[in-house]
């Protein structure tokens, strides 16, 4: 056989090889990727404590302007467990983020300002799925509550 035959086809072989392995990386992903989002959807469900600093914001209308200092109470079982005063962050809303070291999400948090007061409840954690042409790109935890005036 001819020098130059062999080396082209070996050289075909190993490109053939090498896109081969590309598609195989890209087919795998795609196929797997319901399976990586249902896993990290039940992993972001069981988080039971508020793991880092969770920004809260609470806009209501003319009540949560101008507010310098509010009280933050988190309460369990219908006591208070910790307390804490917060300088608010924003002059058009309340924007703030808790002091406190652990905080279940099943707990409740009280906001204290000088005129109302209001609750922070239903605290939940869901996967803001990121997903690309190829696929599921990965886990992105989300924060999510809800909050009540109470007066």
């Amino acid at each position: 056989m001819n020098k130059y035959l062999k080396g082209c086809l070996i050289i075909l072989g190993v490109l053939i090889l090498l896109i081969l392995t590309f598609f195989g990386i890209i087919y795998y992903q795609v196929s797997t990727s319901r399976q990586r989002n249902a896993s990290d959807d039940i992993e972001c469900a069981n988080t039971q404590y508020i793991n880092e600093d969770q920004v809260f914001e609470i806009s209501d209308s003319i009540a949560t302007k101008n507010i310098d200092r509010v009280k933050l109470f988190v309460i369990r079982d219908s006591k208070t467990v910790d307390s804490a005063l917060v300088v608010n962050k924003s002059t058009d809303a309340l924007v703030m983020s808790l002091p406190f070291k652990k905080v279940k999400l099943s707990d409740s948090i009280v906001i204290q300002t000088e005129k109302n007061q209001y609750s922070i409840q239903d605290m939940t954690y869901f996967n803001d799925a990121k997903w690309g042409m190829f696929g599921y790109l990965g886990m992105n935890c989300k924060f999510s509550f809800s909050f009540e005036k109470l007066k």
